[in-house]
């Protein structure tokens, strides 16, 4: 719409500046010059706040693409066969569907944001969460806009229907405010907050704005995405809440289940939080078990409790982790830990994006990008 609008003044303004550029002492023309650029600049400005100006557009299918280049090439030297080959893609696109809806499966991508943590799940419904997006300072390397919008629109999601803000530390919650400003989100799930970051009032600001609905979960509180898949919230206890380290102790920790297969993400939880949760569930420690586990705090040195990660005892741990990063994250003391109870470990760093595929029978497909 802009690029219609503003085709009106390119024209001019391509004229005067080649005027200008010959004759630089004609001092009016640059004035309209500058008057020309600058209702380009409004024009586009406003354009951009308008709900409707930007389409995002899914990858297509690579076979649709090749029955695309087909149909040109039909139209081009075969016109005779269009009309019969239209009707073989529209049955083809139809039954392709079906077949992509009848073969999907349970999916999580434990996406590289480098030092942050990013986790989409994808139900067999076609339910999508999100779970913290990575960095989003605009001082560092923006992960929102760089990474997890086009990581969502290669995958053709182009909508999502929950969003958990583990946190509102950058690292987390960052990358997550481009998504909410792009796309549309039904749901978003956070924990109550102990301390107003500038972060949370950026969240809160948007999320207002967009009229996106909010969730303050707590412990002991459900979630059903779908028939087979929910979420149960185990962190925070919103009546008494960690002083000591607001933020990240009071981080939302869930466990995600589908049929027998289960997951537990801990946010950026610390040792003292652990410790609050195996007395919270000491009665039943079996929530707390579970099939894989998503790291607490990137593998610091300062959470996954020996006692906790026996009470877990994860077939699988993922850890999101920048590489050479300035922590030192993971641990060594904690990567020694998951190997003592035969864990398998993949972390972003030296595996890349981690692909979960969650079979009906309750086997588990695992696949990294860099193997």
């Amino acid at each position: 719409i802009s690029n219609i609008l503003i085709s009106f003044v390119i024209g001019p303004i391509i004229v005067l500046g080649i005027i200008i550029g010959i004759f630089n002492n004609i001092f009016y023309l640059g004035n309209i010059e500058n008057i020309l650029l600058d209702i380009i600049f409004r024009i586009s400005n406003f354009i951009s706040r308008l709900s409707f100006s930007k389409i995002y557009v899914s990858t297509p299918n690579l076979i649709y693409v090749i029955f695309y280049y087909i149909f040109l090439l039909l139209i081009i030297y075969k016109r005779k066969y269009v009309k019969l080959w239209i009707k073989f893609i529209i049955v083809f696109i139809f039954f392709s569907n079906i077949w992509c809806f009848i073969t999907n499966e349970f999916t999580i991508y434990f996406i590289d944001v480098g030092q942050g943590d990013c986790t989409l799940i994808k139900t067999k419904t076609n339910k999508t969460i999100l779970i913290d997006g990575g960095e989003g300072n605009s001082e560092k390397f923006d992960e929102g806009k760089n990474t997890v919008m086009p990581y969502l629109l290669d995958r053709g999601i182009t909508k999502l229907d929950y969003i958990i803000v583990s946190h509102f530390d950058s690292d987390h919650v960052g990358g997550l405010l481009t998504v909410i400003e792009e796309l549309n989100v039904d749901k978003i799930v956070i924990s109550k907050q102990g301390e107003i970051c500038d972060n949370f009032e950026k969240f809160i600001n948007l999320v207002e704005e967009k009229k996106i609905e909010i969730i303050v979960a707590n412990k002991g509180d459900y979630l059903w995405i779908d028939k087979n898949v929910y979420i149960n919230f185990l962190w925070p206890d919103n009546s008494n809440l960690i002083k000591e380290n607001i933020l990240n102790n009071n981080s939302i920790v869930c466990k995600l289940y589908y049929k027998n297969f289960s997951m537990l993400f801990t946010g950026d939880i610390e040792d003292i939080a652990e410790n609050r949760l195996l007395k919270e569930y000491k009665n039943n420690l079996r929530v707390l078990s579970s099939t894989i586990l998503k790291v607490a705090h990137h593998g610091s040195r300062t959470s996954t409790l020996e006692e906790l990660l026996k009470v877990i005892h994860p077939n699988i741990a993922l850890i999101g982790v920048g590489k050479n990063n300035k922590f030192n994250h993971p641990n060594d003391e904690i990567i020694e830990r998951l190997k003592e109870i035969d864990t398998q470990i993949c972390r972003t760093d030296l595996d890349g994006e981690i692909k979960i595929i969650v079979y009906e029978n309750g086997k588990i497909f695992l696949y990294k990008k860099m193997n």
